[in-house]
């Protein structure tokens, strides 16, 4: 990955968060060849690190008429659970677009439609810090060095 730039981005808080949310431009993934309408639209997502692979809500996948393409066996926080999977597409806020990513479907809250999770995570750079009461998070795609707190 030594040809591609890396492409940043950084949201701060001016207090302490328990959540790091962006939007998160979702749309009908794009398979190569295809002229699918690749309209989309934006949503809340929340990055969670404690989440192996990214999910969806019910409101993407009515919003998209989505079709499932798979069912997987999903560990989460209630239990295990057979869910549905999709492909979509995504554009995260540093323009670095994922053209056709696996997500599952999960139920949310109202207030936000999509997790990132680790599946797009380990593809960067992800460092989030806490000076002066302050949130500070930060992405960077692809990864271009290790972030190392004791060199």
């Amino acid at each position: 990955m030594k040809n591609i730039k890396p492409q940043s981005f950084t949201v701060q808080y001016d207090y302490i968060v328990n959540e790091l949310r962006t939007e998160i431009y979702v749309s009908n993934a794009i398979i190569l060849n295809d002229k699918t309408d690749i309209t989309g639209k934006f949503y809340v997502g929340i990055w969670d690190t404690g989440a192996t692979n990214s999910v969806i809500s019910k409101r993407i996948i009515r919003d998209f008429m989505l079709e499932p393409i798979d069912i997987a066996i999903v560990h989460h926080a209630g239990g295990v659970s057979k869910c549905y999977v999709y492909l979509v597409s995504i554009v995260l806020p540093n323009k670095v677009r994922i053209p056709t990513l696996s997500v599952t479907e999960g139920t949310f809250e109202d207030d936000f439609d999509l997790l990132i999770g680790m599946d797009i995570i380990n593809k960067g750079d992800f460092a989030v810090t806490n000076q002066d009461n302050k949130t500070l998070f930060s992405f960077r795609y692809p990864s271009t060095e290790q972030i190392d707190f004791l060199k």
